[in-house]
């Protein structure tokens, strides 16, 4: 399994070096940082021959830099990290065999680090670019696996800083579109997608290039964090998942 490490960052530097630093002490994969037009650089980002940084001049926000570093990163296999995540080698081959296994997405702290092969984009499409701005789009995600029969590694194994969000605060604009595009019906345990990502010809991208995958049911998913069991499990805290702080 060939993975790259991938984040975007704004602002962040110093804390942004301190999670790549981790990646580096704990694989030997290639990491790729996107940097949101940053609006004051507290410094340089580490200097690695196995560490590339894209510069956008515009900023795109979470969501369509995830969906860039999908498009730029040339292995089957992509880890997706923030400045926050502490990561150690344990977590990493933690990642590895979890996918082994067959799960369809594997996330070892919410999804502030998941990771998946790009063959899983031909089935659920790439990350809604709907979600313009913070809030949801986690949520978005996950769903899109449980209506595909997908299943979800989740948990909270993985070192995290709580420091807030560069992105902002979770957005009603985005709650507006999440709720334009699902219906959560927990009274006949329904979730309805309403109506396709506004780039769902994404969907299309790499069709072909991976070998096909056989994953894993949604009934083998281990949904170890609390508001994710509680959310497909139990029916409840629909509105308060993850609350956009990634």
């Amino acid at each position: 399994m060939n993975f790259t490490i991938t984040f975007p960052c704004r602002n962040r530097v110093n804390m942004a070096n301190e999670a790549i630093q981790t990646f580096l002490d704990s694989c030997d994969y290639p990491i790729l940082i996107i940097d949101d037009n940053s609006d004051s650089p507290d410094g340089e980002y580490i200097k690695s021959d196995r560490v590339n940084v894209i510069y956008n001049n515009h900023k795109s926000g979470l969501v369509s830099m995830w969906n860039q570093a999908l498009k730029e990163i040339n292995t089957e296999y992509v880890i997706i990290g923030c400045d926050k995540i502490r990561v150690t080698s344990t977590d990493i081959t933690r990642i590895e065999n979890k996918l082994k296994e067959g799960y369809s997405c594997v996330a070892t702290y919410l999804l502030g680090i998941f990771g998946f092969s790009k063959e899983l984009t031909t089935r659920i499409g790439f990350f809604d670019e709907g979600y313009e701005v913070n809030g949801f789009e986690d949520t978005d995600w996950m769903n899109k696996l449980f209506i595909n029969d997908l299943s979800l590694y989740i948990s909270k194994e993985t070192e995290y800083l709580d420091t807030g969000t560069s992105w902002g605060p979770a957005n009603t604009k985005n709650h507006q579109y999440y709720n334009s595009k699902w219906n959560e019906d927990f009274v006949n345990n329904q979730i309805t997608q309403l109506k396709k990502d506004v780039n769902y010809e994404d969907i299309n991208t790499f069709k072909g290039t991976y070998q096909n995958k056989t994953y894993l049911g949604w009934g083998s998913s281990e949904l170890k964090a609390e508001n994710i069991n509680n959310y497909y499990n139990n029916k409840k805290g629909v509105k308060n998942i993850l609350n956009g702080n990634l």
